[in-house]
């Protein structure tokens, strides 16, 4: 949705290389519930996508090995907090290990809000 195309321009102002991480299927399922999207679709998309160099699967817990990895230097998402199955917000963690860039957050449009608004119509 708009909001993640906006965090990927505003990433790539950041970075001159951007890997865009997609977040597999069976994390999203654990974390949100079903996909609107497949993993796949949504590997289609993010390859479209004029500001994305290079593009990973990734799981919600992402480390300084997934970043060794893909050799990025940070890890950058929006200003809300991510937290790991222990409960502790991810993006802190790699803050404090000089790894982590934020950038702001689009008001107005989240997955969440889309996945209400379409289960609104079905009921």
């Amino acid at each position: 949705h708009a909001g993640h195309f906006n965090a990927i321009r505003q990433s790539k102002i950041i970075s001159p290389w951007l890997v865009a991480g997609v977040v597999c299927d069976e994390s999203v399922r654990l974390a949100k519930g079903p996909c609107i999207l497949q993993e796949a679709e949504r590997k289609s998309i993010v390859d479209a996508v004029k500001w994305v160099d290079s593009q990973l699967q990734e799981s919600y817990e992402v480390g300084t090995k997934e970043l060794d990895d893909a050799n990025c230097q940070h890890y950058i998402h929006g200003d809300d907090p991510v937290y790991n199955a222990e409960g502790e917000n991810t993006l802190e963690i790699m803050y404090n290990l000089g790894r982590f860039k934020y950038i702001k957050r689009t008001t107005g449009i989240s997955t969440t809000d889309i996945t209400g608004s379409l289960l609104k119509l079905i009921q």
